[in-house]
């Protein structure tokens, strides 16, 4: 019975001295300490924060200098590249513009060759006709001259038989004067043309010859005796006529 009195008595006194230690402390407001904890609490993160960023922008500092420099180094390459095309593109306009002029004067040397070619075609056709032409009227020139001389030789007869009286020689006269005047149709034919001076025509260096000069004042420069013939192979003469010129 003692023994649960004592222990009631302590009891008592303990409670007694913990109401009294309460009573004793100061009153808190409980309110300003819940802002003063949160806002202890805000710095507290911001600063964890601000301490997190300061690790963390260190290495992204560090990429985004070196992504600067790719950048850089990617915009320089992009504008030598662009310079590089507008250089190609400026030579390949140059190649083709001077491609172009050497396929023009390829051209145009091409042409002035054919028409040299042509021109000397040409030319020499002209001039190939022309031997061809002179061959065939002149071709035969050595023949007629030497000829000439046979037909000189029949006029001489023919001349020399009409002062005859005879008979005999008058026949064969007109068998030479026939056989004669046949030689020269045939050579007629041939571009054999007689010269046939006159007497009283006026002298013709380039188809008569002088062989003597007589006086004649009235036949001065006239031709005023024949002594023989000349003959012309078409237009040129082959054979001049012999004759007296009067002075």
């Amino acid at each position: 019975m003692e023994n649960t009195i004592k222990k009631e008595q302590k009891q008592n006194k303990k409670s007694q001295e913990i109401k009294q230690e309460n009573t004793q402390k100061p009153k808190v407001n409980t309110k300003k300490s819940f802002f003063k904890k949160n806002k202890s609490n805000i710095e507290n993160k911001k600063t964890e924060q601000t301490s997190d960023n300061k690790i963390k922008s260190t290495p992204k500092t560090k990429e985004s200098t070196q992504i600067a420099k790719l950048q850089a180094q990617n915009e320089k390459l992009q504008t030598q590249l662009t310079l590089s095309g507008i250089e190609i593109e400026t030579l390949k306009f140059q190649m083709e513009k001077s491609l172009k002029q050497f396929k023009e004067k390829v051209v145009e040397i091409e042409q002035k060759a054919k028409d040299e070619i042509q021109k000397h075609k040409d030319e020499n056709s002209s001039k190939f006709e022309l031997k061809s032409t002179e061959l065939k009227k002149y071709g035969n020139q050595k023949f007629f001259e030497d000829f000439i001389m046979v037909l000189k030789n029949f006029e001489f007869a023919i001349k020399a038989g009409e002062k005859q009286e005879n008979i005999e020689v008058k026949r064969y006269l007109q068998g030479f004067s026939m056989i004669y005047k046949q030689i020269e149709g045939l050579f007629a034919n041939y571009g054999l043309v007689k010269i046939e001076p006159y007497i009283g025509e006026k002298f013709n260096p380039e188809i008569h010859q002088i062989t003597e000069k007589k006086p004649n004042p009235k036949f001065k420069e006239l031709i005023i005796e024949i002594k023989s013939f000349g003959y012309k192979l078409h237009d040129r003469v082959i054979r001049p006529a012999i004759v007296v010129v009067g002075e």
